[in-house]
């Protein structure tokens, strides 16, 4: 279950993570910490590979409920990537579905690329599921 997120929690994980969400972002997940978002139907994605990805939330440590609620966070799941699997840099996870991922890319300028990417867990190529996180189908 999703619920809202201070931004002070948002900027936080931005600093730990050293980039700036995109606006779409950060606005949907200050109003719900989380949440489901389906991925679109194309050619490039295996049918069965579309469907719902539960994204991660913004660690929030206002209360023990929350801190509970929100362990499986961003950054964590982002490090556990990187450190555990050889998971690039420059990729954040949003959401992970028995290991294919929904990822923003950090540019070489630093910046998070507004883009949302779908990595395969076999090949781990990138493929552009949205042009920006306002796109994708929410699940209410």
């Amino acid at each position: 279950m999703a619920f809202p997120v201070e931004e002070k929690f948002v900027e936080i994980a931005e600093a730990e993570l050293d980039a700036r969400f995109p606006e779409s972002f950060r606005n949907k997940m200050m109003k719900l910490n989380g949440g489901c978002v389906q991925l679109p139907s194309d050619d490039e994605v295996d049918e069965d590979e579309v469907g719902y990805y539960e994204l991660n939330p913004f660690y929030d440590t206002s209360d023990k409920k929350s801190m509970k609620r929100t362990c499986n966070s961003i950054v964590h799941e982002t490090k556990t990537y990187r450190d555990d699997y050889g998971l690039p840099q420059n990729l954040i996870v949003l959401a992970d579905e028995d290991g294919d991922l929904l990822v923003y890319k950090i540019d070489e300028t630093g910046e998070i690329d507004p883009k949302v990417y779908w990595r395969d867990r076999d090949t781990e190529d990138l493929i552009i599921v949205a042009n920006d996180f306002s796109e994708l189908k929410e699940d209410v």
